[in-house]
């Protein structure tokens, strides 16, 4: 089998080389402890530090604005935790983190707001939610979204928020590194592993004068509002992610929106009938949705390209496994039976046109044997 080409980028991504070295480095020599105040304590803490700033800096804010998490699902349980009860309202494509944390928090009720064809929520129908009903513990709506890559305005909204005293939460995961965040919302919501970093850390955002107080309690670590000592080696690997994504990411938008525009007509040639999911909205520039013809389920078409050394899901990577059709295109007013027949392929920096070539040239008998 030739080399796998691995197009699922917004499940995971691979570790960037700088973030490796980064990683290594911290815990061969910079094993100490941040908090400790001796010369090894004091080498992993400007670490941390300069890895805090690195964030920041791409991120578009001060350093002082960063808590350092395990992850995203940490960071919005963290955010809805401490929103307190009352209404919390949300688009109806969000990360199903946001629900199950909503969930599992006594006195949230979950307000969840429609989108249209194109999986878009419409800024006015949030805030007539806001307006409406009783007390408002928090809005939460995702920047660009997970399946589809759909971006949502969440600028239009930040305002109007504020104004209103309402706090707002943004899961910033797949926009982050891909694109500039312009926007600055009371939490933003990022993690490494979607930008080239290890899993198991990430970042809540905090707009500056805003009070963060922690889920976790111990030592007072993150300025008391994450407890827990810091992993150092994992925060290493993420602020050096962050530095080289940042300064690539206007050209890598641009070349990934040139692969995935080769992959679409890819897929539409071998598959023709096949539809683009959210092609009248703004998207990422590296993610793809596509619904197949009838007959075709999304599973048999991912499971024919693994076997030819392909990597695309069937939705998202926190489905995977279940039979059930994706909340998100059912909120998009697709059938169960469309939504089982949707796949989604995700381009990332190692991506190649040559690797574009082999998928043109894989198709046609892969499809011959998923339509037989």
């Amino acid at each position: 089998m030739s080399e796998r080409v691995y197009l699922d980028h917004n499940a995971t991504t691979p570790v960037l080389p700088e973030a490796r070295a980064a990683m290594v480095d911290a815990i061969e020599r910079t094993f100490g402890n941040p908090s400790s105040a001796h010369a090894a304590g004091r080498e992993a803490r400007a670490v941390v530090d300069d890895a805090r700033r690195a964030v920041a800096e791409a991120m578009g804010v001060e350093p002082a604005q960063v808590t350092f998490t395990s992850g995203a699902t940490e960071g919005i349980n963290h955010i809805v935790a401490i929103a307190g009860p009352g209404r919390v309202i949300a688009s109806a494509v969000e990360h199903p983190a946001v629900y199950a944390a909503v969930a599992a928090r006594p006195g949230r009720e979950l307000v969840r707001c429609p989108v249209d064809s194109d999986g878009l929520c419409e800024p006015g129908d949030i805030l007539a939610r806001v307006d409406e009903g009783g007390p408002v513990a928090l809005v939460a709506l995702i920047a660009a979204q997970n399946e589809t890559g759909v971006i949502q305005p969440v600028g239009e909204l930040v305002p109007y928020l504020e104004a209103r005293g309402v706090p707002f939460m943004v899961d910033a995961v797949q926009l982050a590194g891909k694109l500039p965040v312009t926007f600055q919302p009371d939490f933003t919501i990022i993690t490494a592993h979607k930008v080239g970093g290890p899993k198991g850390v990430g970042a809540i955002i905090t707009r500056a004068g805003r009070e963060l107080p922690p889920l976790i309690s111990g030592g007072g670590q993150e300025a008391g509002r994450r407890g827990g000592t810091e992993a150092v080696p994992a925060i290493a690997g993420f602020g050096a992610a962050m530095a080289v994504v940042a300064e690539s990411r206007i050209a890598q938008a641009y070349r990934l929106s040139r692969l995935r525009e080769g992959l679409q007509q890819a897929f539409i040639e071998a598959f023709p009938g096949t539809e683009v999911v959210g092609r009248g909205a703004p998207r990422l520039p590296n993610t793809l949705a596509l619904m197949l013809p009838h007959g075709i389920g999304g599973a048999a078409l991912v499971a024919a390209l693994d076997a030819e050394g392909v990597c695309i899901s069937a939705g998202s990577a926190c489905h995977a496994g279940t039979p059930e059709p994706s909340s998100t295109l059912l909120a998009m007013g697709y059938t169960a039976e469309q939504a089982l027949r949707v796949v989604r392929v995700t381009v990332g920096p190692p991506n190649t046109t040559d690797e574009v070539m082999r998928i043109f040239s894989l198709l046609p008998e892969v499809a011959r044997r998923v339509t037989a």
